[in-house]
């Protein structure tokens, strides 16, 4: 009986010291498991982002937000903060909630121009032509052309009309407007009013034109177009173009358009 006491106590010394072992070796363990583990903060998504929100949109908008997860549970390259860098990129497509924000999501934003290739420096303009005009169809998307101009004359070097309001009586003159330009796209358009009631088959179709120009050109194609008729004549690599005096109805030179229809 006397010996009882003394296995008690024996058991809970070893009770005691199995439970210490226990845990210090869970607390080791614990250790073990998050060592390396050291949190960072990246960029969460705690709401849907469209495609096409810029990185200020982000910032400012509500989308993003900061978490604190561990090192090796991101990617390395998650994006941790919306710096200037990354203000005037764009979301490329739409991201949902609860991804964690990656460089590769965002791009830069490029302006759209429906697919045509415009040249750098240039602007895209169309003018309308009649088919007869257009080279039989063979100003096609890729070529180059010269545009020349017709208009009337009633005096010296003064332009009076256009063909909806001359005869043929009038003093025509025809004159180089534009030497060279890059075609972007041809497309046939409505017939012209000129012809929209004939049904003999023979109407006049007028075509679209969209030619590279500078704002220079720009402005003559525009303002010749307004008063005048436009003709285009297909290019090769050799051809010769070059401003010139023009021609007139009774056949003699006439310099019908002021000089900087042709400066360079």
């Amino acid at each position: 009986m006397k010996r009882r006491p003394v296995q008690i106590a024996l058991a809970l010394v070893l009770a005691l010291i199995a439970t210490g072992a226990v845990y210090a070796y869970v607390k080791h363990a614990d250790q073990r498991a998050v060592a390396g583990k050291q949190a960072v903060d990246v960029q969460l998504v705690v709401k849907p982002i469209p495609a096409g929100i810029s990185g200020k949109d982000l910032r400012d908008g509500g989308y993003l937000q900061i978490d604190h997860l561990p090192s090796d549970s991101v990617p390395a390259d998650a994006v941790r903060s919306i710096g200037s860098d990354l203000l005037d990129q764009v979301t490329t497509s739409d991201i949902a909630a609860g991804q964690v924000l990656l460089p590769q999501m965002l791009g830069t934003k490029t302006p759209t121009t429906s697919g045509l290739p415009i040249p750098k420096n240039k602007m895209a303009v169309s003018i309308a032509v009649d088919a007869p005009a257009d080279v039989a169809g063979y100003v096609q998307p890729g070529a180059q052309i010269a545009v020349f101009d017709t208009v009337i004359l009633t005096g010296p070097h003064k332009v009076a009309g256009d063909n909806s309001n001359g005869s043929k009586d009038d003093n025509w003159t025809t004159k180089l407007l534009l030497p060279r330009v890059d075609v972007l796209a041809a497309s046939a358009g409505a017939p012209s009013k000129e012809n929209a009631g004939m049904n003999n088959g023979t109407a006049s179709q007028q075509l679209l034109v969209t030619v590279a120009v500078d704002q220079t050109e720009a402005q003559r194609l525009i303002h010749e177009t307004e008063r005048g008729n436009l003709y285009l004549a297909l290019l090769s690599q050799s051809s010769v173009t070059a401003p010139g005096p023009g021609i007139d109805s009774q056949g003699t030179d006439t310099p019908v358009f002021p000089d900087w229809a042709h400066a360079s």
